[in-house]
């Protein structure tokens, strides 16, 4: 049986595709507006699949909602 766990700090592969929901608990790392864009762009050439950036950019959206609200949630990773 194949006891396997996902990795701390690994890359997505950019034929994955993610949630919306999945994209935001990634950029949940991001503590401030500006380190949200710099993952956001870095990432933005990586993706391929338009529903992947369109998740993406939606879950970019909700995070700045949340920063500029002063939501922060907790991270178990």
């Amino acid at each position: 049986m194949d006891m396997t766990f996902p990795q701390r700090n690994t890359v997505t592969r950019p034929s994955e595709s993610k949630s919306r929901l999945e994209w935001l608990i990634h950029f949940r790392k991001a503590k401030c507006e500006e380190t949200l864009t710099h993952m956001a762009e870095r990432l933005w050439d990586s993706l391929t699949c338009k529903t992947n950036r369109l998740n993406m950019w939606l879950a970019y959206g909700d995070r700045q909602d949340e920063i500029e609200q002063h939501k922060f949630t907790r991270r178990f990773h």
